[in-house]
């Protein structure tokens, strides 16, 4: 038992700890330091940041500045930052109050390297370093003295000034949510913002978001067998690493294909048209590589070229991941981001058309099964990307109990019903495969519009996408469903509040979503937030309601519909945002309702603080917004008139690719040149192309002297070609200097990862430059243009900088400034004979009546049918912008029916309500499985006309026996002139 005087001590002891919790506890008082900063004489790299982080604020706060100090005085509270840690698990957090005294200590790596607070490098890292003692110090200030940090810049961290800086005294113990990894990238910290930010601000951000990384995290890293197996790599520190050839090991199927395989690697390998953008996934001896690499980092050391040396330039002795106590370990492997893989029949065998998700997994399942076999006393594991192609679940595939997935999901998509559908459907049966066994983590892409539009659609100017509210809904699941990991791949301008919102919840699971969203309108605009969160409101609940997704995209509950009536992947959508959707959101309608919000916040907003941040918002989401609403208004008027072409009959092969040897003089020019918004620019530009069976001929002609001391980028023509989507095109430019040489490029897009790689277009080139004007000459080989079925999509640029400004004109206006930014509007450019495939047809009642079918004897193996039961069902309608020449129309086709005298096919004029051509044919002309051409005379095909296919007929009766069907493979346009 205790003596009565021990008794008596104890019980003041408790008195004096009870009356601690609850009370106010001072920091500054009236301008005065009331606490000293206390240090361990040895503190680890956390403790130390922790120090100056807390003394920085309190300085913001107060004006003071508190002393940091490695003994204690003998009177006055005292912070002291880290020790006393002995018992804390992993990196959690303790907040200890006692009399004079409080403790912000947490789960340090043993890391006791000098911290400078004004150099960057002596920062503790976010990679495979706990930093509790940090994190401590964060929770202190956001808990307890009300700062919050809502993004990189210096004003976005929020406090209240004041003199005195008392906080309550209350214990705090807290382990982080997510443990593996939370991990931001600002995708935008380059080029989005107003300003570029420090690497110094860029660490802070992610310290204070606290962000960390322990174990799984997985990324690209699949480039050190290239450099040891490929062949050596040009690079100064890469070349080393080179042991010998053996390409069994790399994808099969891309021989002198020139498949982008990344700058980084491209670059190593210049000129290598045999790179391959993939490995092989069953080769043994490409499991046996990697798995020995997991086993080299697992046991302390590092391969040159591997996870975080993909340089060469830390020696291989260092551990760059080490082990942390108590925690599993995933060594990180995942292909190059190139949507290729190999196509050796055993990969392909376990592959489901582009679905890599089989030979992926298992890929990974026999990594971790040799490395268990070459060192089995080692628990080495290995974490792998489920991304784009290999995103959808392998039904059927026991996964390792060390195979941990990092599920990369495109979440800002998640508002189209049917995306949403398919992703947690897909998502389901990723938590419920890995329940039990390694760690299930994720990469979001907090997007929004603004990717699609750079990445797709020209580089219009957005009208915001805000989700906060939605953004808590996933996390709160993420955290439900027992994600043990979460890298947010953020557009911070615009979309920093849903970032924050994946930070905080990652970290605190337990934080309620209304209050962290509310706190953030009113710490940071302040009397503003009203009207700033009503606009978030607004903007959210147009997007996430029914409604708002078009009734097309949602006709087939498994293929999500996108614009312009194409599919999108479920797995990659990112391509939803074209710009009719994003300004059917910004409607005038609902920008005049939101400026009116925006006008009364600029009325409300009372400290300068609160003004720039208003400013901000302004002037990189709303700003932009206004510009774009206009600028489609312009894009919508344009849209009006049909796009250009230029159609071409080829001529003899006399020129043999001369272009000085074409007879110009019988080639017309192109419509005058105008501004890219369809101004007239008084441009003097004469255009003519030609084509004969190999070349396609150009020339030139401006009456304007030319610019002959400037670069080939500031005074030049530029050639923009595409096979008709946006990705890849190719690029030409080519100066007026006599002897100058063509500068030629190929910009690729591989999961919106774009890669740009020089080009030879094989030009011949002759450029004649006068006083008065400048001529240019130039022929391509047809083979070195991206032709299908003899189309191609292009556009044609004449770019000047003078006067401190771009004077352009252009052959088919894009309203954006530059040909590299309005793919989605070029012109066309048609060579007779040009075939339209089924994949352009108009089927309606697709899967019943009409569907598209795999056909051999098709000419391209495709082929689309409509039951005879269903007449007119298939049709092809004539575009805007399509030639107004005369052609011979031929359609290739069969017909599948016992019964059958005669078939049907016509033109409808749909504007002028007239029925232009009907051909009944024999059936016994294309019963059967063979196609054949149906000659259906020469015409004009206006705007508003449509090729159908029409009935079946029995004598004058139609057949409408439902499995009896029309075939159409295509239509083929002939020269009529």
């Amino acid at each position: 038992m205790l003596k009565a005087e021990h008794r008596f001590i104890l019980t003041v002891f408790l008195l004096m700890a009870f009356f601690c919790r609850g009370a106010e506890v001072t920091l500054v008082k009236d301008g005065k330091a009331e606490a000293v900063i206390l240090l361990e004489a040895k503190p680890t790299r956390s403790a130390q940041m922790g120090a100056f982080e807390l003394q920085h604020h309190v300085r913001l706060i107060t004006d003071v500045e508190l002393p940091i100090v490695t003994s204690a005085p003998s009177e006055g509270l005292v912070i002291k930052i880290g020790g006393e840690n002995d018992d804390i698990k992993d990196e959690a957090t303790r907040i200890r109050f006692s009399k004079n005294s409080i403790l912000l200590t947490g789960g340090d790596s043993p890391d006791y390297a000098k911290v400078d607070y004004q150099k960057v490098e002596t920062f503790p890292p976010v990679n495979y370093h706990w930093k509790g003692t940090l994190f401590a110090v964060y929770d202190f200030l956001e808990d307890y003295c009300n700062v919050h940090f809502y993004g990189i810049s210096p004003n976005d961290t929020t406090y209240r000034k004041r003199s005195t800086l008392s906080v309550m005294a209350k214990d705090r113990d807290f382990l982080p949510g997510m443990d593996a990894f939370r991990d931001f990238f600002d995708d935008y910290l380059q080029t989005g913002h107003l300003r570029k930010f420090n690497s110094r601000e860029h660490n802070l951000w992610k310290l204070r978001w606290r962000a960390s990384v322990t174990y799984a995290k997985t990324n690209h890293n699949t480039y050190s067998i290239y450099f040891t197996h490929w062949g050596k790599a040009q690079d100064k520190y890469l070349d080393k690493a080179f042991k010998y050839i053996d390409h069994d090991m790399f994808a099969k199927g891309y021989d002198g294909k020139g498949m982008s395989v990344g700058h980084f690697m491209e670059k190593r390998y210049p000129g290598d048209l045999d790179l391959p953008p993939q490995l092989c996934y069953t080769n043994p001896k490409t499991i046996d590589y990697y798995a020995h690499e997991g086993l080299t980092y697992y046991n302390g050391r590092n391969v040159l070229g591997g996870w975080m040396n993909i340089a060469g330039t830390i020696p291989s002795e260092q551990n760059l991941m080490p082990r942390f106590p108590g925690k599993p370990y995933f060594y990180p492997y995942e292909g190059n981001d190139t949507g290729s893989f190999c196509k050796c029949a055993e990969c392909r065998k376990f592959a489901k058309g582009d679905c890599f998700s089989q030979t992926k997994f298992r890929f990974i399942n026999n990594l971790v099964k040799r490395a268990e076999e070459l060192d089995p006393d080692a628990k080495v594991g290995f974490s792998t990307l489920a991304y784009g192609g290999t995103l959808e679940f392998p039904d059927g595939l026991e996964f390792s109990d060390r195979t941990s997935v990092e599920l990369c999901l495109v979440n800002y998509a998640w508002w189209h019903p049917t995306i949403y559908k398919r992703s947690i459907e897909n998502y389901t049966k990723w938590v419920e495969a890995l329940k039990g066994k390694a760690p299930l983590t994720i990469w979001l892409y907090v997007y929004g519009p603004q990717h699609d539009a750079g990445v797709h659609y020209g580089k219009y100017k957005t009208f915001p996408l805000f989700y906060p509210w939605q953004m808590a809904k996933q996390m709160q699941r993420f955290n439900k469903d027992g994600i043990k990991g979460v890298f947010a791949e953020c557009k911070m301008p615009v979309n920093y509040l849903e970032a924050y919102v994946v930070s905080k919840l990652a970290y605190d699971p337990t934080l309620e979503p209304e209050q962290l969203i509310d706190r953030f309108f009113s710490d940071y605009y302040g009397s503003a937030s009203v009207p700033i969160q009503k606009m978030y409101r607004i903007i959210e609940s147009a997007v996430y309601h029914p409604d708002f997704t078009p009734k097309e995209w949602t006709k087939d509950p498994m293929i999500p519909g996108g614009p312009n009536g194409t599919s999108v992947s479920p797995w990659w959508p990112t391509r939803l945002w074209s710009r009719e959707l994003n300004y059917r959101l910004g409607s005038h309608e609902r920008i005049e309702t939101l400026n009116a919000l925006v006008e009364e916040a600029k009325a409300l907003v009372k400290t300068p603080e609160e003004k720039e941040r208003l400013e901000r918002f302004i002037a990189l989401a709303w700003s932009p917004a206004l510009e774009g609403r206009r600028e489609h208004d312009l894009y919508l008027k344009q849209k009006e008139f049909p796009p250009r072409s230029i159609c071409l009959a080829p001529m003899n092969d006399a020129a043999d690719g001369d272009p000085q040897k074409v007879e110009w003089s019988k080639v017309g020019s192109t419509e005058q040149w105008l501004s890219p918004k369809s101004e007239d620019v008084g441009s003097t530009v004469d255009f003519r192309v030609a084509a004969d069976s190999k070349y396609l001929y150009f020339r030139f002609h401006e009456d304007r002297k030319p610019f002959l001391t400037e670069g080939v980028w500031t005074e030049n023509v530029e050639f923009f070609f595409t096979d008709g989507g946006i990705y890849p095109y190719y690029q030409m430019a080519h100066g007026p200097k006599v002897n100058s040489k063509p500068t030629g490029k190929v910009i690729r897009n591989s999961n919106d990862s774009i890669s740009e790689t020089e080009y030879d277009f094989k030009a011949r080139t002759i450029s004649i430059p006068t006083e008065n004007d400048w001529t240019l000459f130039i022929s391509i080989p047809r083979e070195r243009l991206p032709f299908v079925n003899n189309v191609l999509k292009c556009d044609f640029f004449r770019m000047r900088y003078e006067g401190n400004k771009w004077n352009v004109s252009c052959w088919q206006p894009t309203y954006t400034v530059s040909g590299n930014k309005g793919m989605d509007s070029y012109g066309k450019l048609y060579i007779t004979p040009f075939v339209v495939e089924d994949k352009d047809f108009k089927l309606i009642w697709e899967g019943q009546a009409t569907a598209r079918v795999k056909d051999e004897a098709a000419e391209d193996k495709s082929a689309a049918f409509q039951s005879a039961k269903h007449p007119w069902y298939l049709s092809y309608h004539f575009p805007k912008g399509f030639p107004a020449d005369k052609f011979r129309l031929i359609v290739r086709a069969r017909i599948d029916a016992k019964e059958a005298d005669t078939v049907a096919f016509g033109v409808y004029d749909g504007k002028r309500c007239v029925l232009t051509k009907k051909f009944d044919v024999r059936k016994y002309d294309m019963n059967g499985k063979k196609y054949v051409d149906i000659d259906l005379g020469c015409a004009s095909f206006l705007d508003g006309m449509y090729f159908y296919a029409g009935g079946i007929y029995v004598g004058k009766q139609l057949n409408k026996h439902p499995h009896e069907r029309i075939y159409v493979d295509n239509l083929r346009f002939e020269a009529a002139w």
